[in-house]
């Protein structure tokens, strides 16, 4: 079967909502004679190590599944993926403090056991502007530019000004505890240099067929450009409004894996699947046979982690 797993503030529904009707999901669906599923699992509360041992017990039993995930979703397709390919090493997770560390190599030991049990085994990974590395929006850069937000908005008085305060309140706070793995984990597992991405990234051989669908904003008019033009100074480099691009490209090792690059007025990291092009290198992955003989099926390209610009270079 094929399970689905949506990204930061859960609704597989919404975010996968693009592909309805489409021909491209059609011939998924096709592939797998009905059998698609989506996990609905919490992201702020939780590790994507914990949502991922939460998809383990809740898979039928022994056998192979395809996985399809949106942003945050790829870090617990990786974790499964990894599990499955028995690549998880607790040692390699280290904390400053004892307390958080402890637990955490019990989810990772938890999650080795359940899909060991079961004998789960991932198959194809198609894996859409998933934050592999991190994204620079729950990075340091972020409080700069928030309190900068903050600081310009006009003093109002009465109860306008008062909510204003709150919600300024509320914001720093939040982004005060966004790297506290007791307070929010599944925002902190997205901040670069994380224990959580050090891990994906220092983690493998994976044995799954990875598909990478990576994107960048192009270039359009009027307001777009000059938000494109505010963001592409805070990332200094190619986004999707939320995830910088090079990010997408890293995670778990793998011996092959491969990449479609998708850009247009149309691509950003909401509408990857009412995008086009986004679905069809979906369904070509889906249904495709994996570079099977040399060859990789539609618009996918081998994957470099180290050299991600060669793929762009090569389009």
């Amino acid at each position: 079967g094929l399970v689905l797993s949506a990204g930061t503030f859960p609704g597989t529904g919404g975010r996968f909502s693009g592909l309805a009707g489409s021909d491209e999901w059609r011939r998924v669906v096709d592939r797998y004679d009905g059998q698609v599923f989506s996990l609905e699992h919490p992201t702020l509360s939780v590790s994507p190590v914990d949502n991922a041992l939460a998809l383990a017990r809740a898979l039928p039993g022994r056998g192979q599944i395809d996985l399809v995930s949106h942003s945050r979703g790829g870090l617990v397709g990786d974790f499964l993926s990894l599990a499955a390919s028995d690549a998880l090493d607790p040692s390699l997770h280290v904390r400053a403090s004892a307390e958080v560390q402890h637990a955490e190599r019990q989810l990772l030991v938890d999650l080795q056991d359940v899909v060991g049990e079961r004998d789960i085994t991932v198959g194809a990974f198609v894996r859409v502007a998933a934050p592999a590395r991190g994204t620079l929006l729950a990075s340091p850069r972020i409080d700069r530019l928030a309190k900068f937000l903050l600081n310009i908005i006009p003093k109002s008085s009465g109860a306008l000004g008062w909510a204003l305060a709150v919600a300024r309140s509320l914001v720093l706070a939040f982004l005060g505890k966004r790297t506290d793995p007791r307070v929010i984990p599944g925002i902190e597992a997205m901040v670069p240099d994380s224990p959580y991405v050090r891990f994906i990234n220092a983690s493998g051989p994976v044995n799954d067929h990875l598909g990478v669908i990576a994107g960048d904003v192009a270039r359009s008019r009027w307001l777009k450009w000059f938000v494109e033009k505010g963001l592409d100074a805070f990332f200094s480099e190619e986004h999707d409004y939320v995830v910088d691009t090079s990010s997408m490209y890293q995670g778990g090792r793998r011996a092959d894996a491969a990449v479609s690059l998708v850009s247009g007025p149309a691509v950003n990291h909401f509408t990857y699947f009412a995008e086009h092009d986004s679905r069809r290198s979906l369904a070509d992955w889906l249904t495709g046979d994996h570079g099977a003989g040399g060859r990789l099926p539609g618009s996918f390209r081998d994957l470099d982690r180290k050299h991600p610009e060669l793929v762009k270079a090569s389009k």
